[in-house]
């Protein structure tokens, strides 16, 4: 059986993670095919996060995930922040 390939990960995952964590955020990452990035947990609630580059795109997989669960696409700290509602 072939060992899955590790994702690529976005150069800006790094600091949204650090953020998050900033704010007393658990974070996980994930690396499961078309699934988001990030599991995140603030105050009781969980999120799921897809991490983008300012110019990167959704995969067709990711864009059938969004269509069934509720996910947020971030593409900086603050996005991040506000999708958990830590930030208007």
């Amino acid at each position: 059986m072939p060992i899955p390939r590790r994702a690529k990960r976005d150069a800006n995952e790094a600091e949204i993670i650090r953020t998050l964590r900033a704010v007393g955020a658990l974070v996980e990452s994930l690396s499961i095919p078309n699934v988001p990035d990030l599991l995140v947990q603030y105050r009781g609630r969980l999120y799921l996060m897809e991490v983008k580059t300012t110019t990167g795109k959704l995969r067709p997989g990711q864009v059938e995930f969004q269509q069934i669960w509720q996910s947020s696409v971030v593409r900086s700290a603050e996005d991040a922040l506000k999708a958990i509602g830590a930030m208007e």
